[in-house]
């Protein structure tokens, strides 16, 4: 703890805290949602600290919890909402103790202690205390107080209370719910004094609080006064303008569930038995946009939709750049990109990046929180033209991408196929489809594979790009679809098309001295040489050489010249064994010295 505050200054400064509000409140970053009927009984209303992720190891906001009354319990569900928030206010932790005090009726008589902070002692000299009971430490009977904190609870277990300025954290208020015995170990130097909370007696009507929550509600609260049974909430946006009545409630809070959002609100507050109070003002940011949806555009433009925000006049976009040396990313500089009066825009972005959207009311102090959303150029949409079988016999599927590529680098398109329109698709050939690099010679060519058109070459309507589709069966029908892929991007499927594959037409090749009679592209289906035909084990080797069986099962394997040789055929394995050359085109001819 840091030797903050002067104890002396509450003495002077008694009479100027009755009816401050916390600043803490107004600037919280989170709060606790609050309803009317939380407050509706005399008695057993209970404070529950929400859980906080503090670097000090002493929080442990959790358990048992503490009944007070509904007065109390508002304004220490203020109090709470301010968690990790910075108390601006002098004094640091004594000004804030002060303040709070101050918040809770403050006054009383300070009570001097000087006892060394054990749990025995604390428990004995503050068990009794009123919640928001300011309490100062020290360093010896003797010395100065070190660290003030306000106080809501003591029982023989548990401590409740919220400091500001503990330890390095400049000003940052926390609250805490930990056994009596951590405190006291935590705190080994003297419980120096305490300045209770006074009675709410008051002669006027006073408001503590006008603040919002995270639910886009105003909580309006007042100081109680003696005798009051009801109170009458009224609104106007502008500090003199016409007060209108919301609602007469018999508790002294009143939380507003449909303030003006984007414009100011003034509260005023009247008992059934006083006179009207004062003003207090809050004004309420616009929600984020939410339903914020990214889709893709045929083009592979990024189109943006988001829910409706009320209150809202405009929308404007963002682009959301990170410093590299911010390691963890809080801290990014928003450029604006574009605004808009609608909930929907497409972005003609060249490539893509990190984006976010604000709403933003007339009041530009009443803007919404950024939401932040990626935003990227993807590959365009291909269309599925037709299928048909080439001059080698095998069946191609024409694509064509009918968009302007130039600001890509290289785009290829996949063919998937599936047997059954809604069925798995699995990719049977991959393409080039545009490649800004050039093809120049035969390695290159390798590596671009079925490489399509560069820049000077494409043409978004006429250049169709050729994927083979090379293990489809003839006559089988297949559903087709493709996609185009950039280096950082998958652009849309096309749409699904059902194409059948043709029958592939009988040929006549002339092989050696005979015929072979085979499908286009496809297996050989008999081979005629000297009157004989030729059908058994048909097969065509690596290298294009022709295997056959005579009637007796012998087998033989003939190249494209003639040169024959006696072979067999190893089924299991799909593999040739080769043997003695026998001469041309027939066993029966006598061996050629050529051979």
């Amino acid at each position: 703890m840091n030797t903050y505050g002067n104890p002396k200054k509450s003495i002077l400064n008694k009479s100027i805290v009755i009816i401050s509000i916390l600043a803490l409140v107004l600037t919280a970053v989170s709060t606790i949602t609050v309803t009317e009927s939380a407050y509706a009984s005399e008695e057993g209303i209970v404070f529950k600290p929400e859980s906080h992720d503090d670097y000090d190891y002493m929080t442990e906001l959790y358990g048992s919890d503490v009944p007070v009354s509904k007065i109390y319990q508002a304004l220490i569900q203020y109090n709470i909402s301010s968690g990790g928030t910075k108390y601006k206010g002098s004094g640091e932790c004594w000004g804030y103790a002060n303040k709070v005090k101050s918040l809770f009726g403050g006054g009383g008589s300070t009570k001097y202690v000087r006892k060394k902070s054990t749990a025995k002692n604390l428990y004995r000299y503050l068990k009794n205390v009123k919640p928001g009971t300011h309490v100062r430490f020290g360093d010896s009977k003797t010395g100065s107080g070190r660290h003030s904190i306000v106080l809501y609870k003591v029982t023989k277990d548990r401590i409740y209370y919220s400091d500001a300025n503990a330890g390095s954290f400049d000003n940052e208020i926390k609250h805490y719910n930990m056994t009596l015995d951590h405190f006291a170990s935590s705190r080994s130097y003297i419980l120096w004094y305490i300045q209770p909370k006074g009675s709410y007696k008051v002669s006027s009507t006073k408001i503590v609080t006008a603040a919002k929550d995270k639910d886009q509600q105003v909580v309006v609260a007042c100081q109680p006064r003696s005798g009051a049974s009801s109170y009458t909430v009224y609104r106007a946006s502008s500090k003199k303008g016409k007060y209108t009545k919301l609602a007469t409630v018999k508790s002294p809070i009143y939380v507003d569930k449909d303030p003006l959002l984007g414009k100011y609100n003034y509260y005023k507050i009247k008992p059934n038995n006083g006179s009207m109070s004062g003003c207090k003002r809050a004004i309420v940011k616009l929600a984020a946009p939410a339903k914020l949806t990214v889709k893709c555009t045929e083009e592979g433009y990024p189109k943006i939709s988001w829910s409706k925000v009320k209150g809202a006049k405009k929308y404007v976009i963002y682009e959301v750049d990170y410093d590299e040396d911010d390691e963890f990313y809080k801290h990014p500089t928003y450029k604006k990109y574009k605004t808009f009066t609608g909930t929907s825009s497409t972005f003609k972005l060249k490539y893509g990046n990190n984006f976010a959207i604000k709403a933003i009311a007339t009041n530009s102090k009443a803007n919404s929180d950024y939401l932040e959303f990626d935003a990227w150029r993807r590959a365009p949409q291909p269309k599925i033209i037709n299928g048909g079988l080439d001059e080698n016999g095998t069946y191609v599927v024409n694509v064509r991408i009918p968009y302007d590529l130039s600001d890509f680098d290289d785009i290829t398109v996949d063919l998937m196929r599936s047997d059954s329109k809604n069925g798995e698709y699995k990719t049977v050939g991959t393409a080039y489809a545009y490649s800004k690099s050039e093809v120049n010679n035969e390695d290159d060519y390798y590596y671009y594979n079925e490489y399509q058109y560069n820049k000077n070459t494409f043409d978004p309507e006429t250049s169709v790009i050729n994927i083979t589709d090379e293990d489809c069966k003839a006559e089988a029908t297949y559903y087709y679809k493709a996609v185009a892929r950039a280096d950082w991007s998958e652009g849309l499927d096309s749409e699904i098309v059902k194409l059948t594959v043709p029958e592939r037409p009988v040929v006549e090749v002339n092989y050696g001295n005979g015929i072979l009679y085979r499908y286009l592209g496809g297996d050989p289906i008999k081979y005629v040489y000297g009157g004989v035909t030729y059908t058994k084990n048909l097969r065509l080797t690596y290298w294009s050489e022709l295997y056959y069986e005579d009637e007796n099962g012998q087998g033989f394997v003939v190249d494209q010249s003639g040169c024959v040789w006696e072979a067999s055929y190893d089924k299991e394995n799909d593999q040739f064994e080769y043997g003695d050359p026998v001469g041309y085109n027939t066993y029966e001819e006598e061996y050629d010295d050529e051979f």
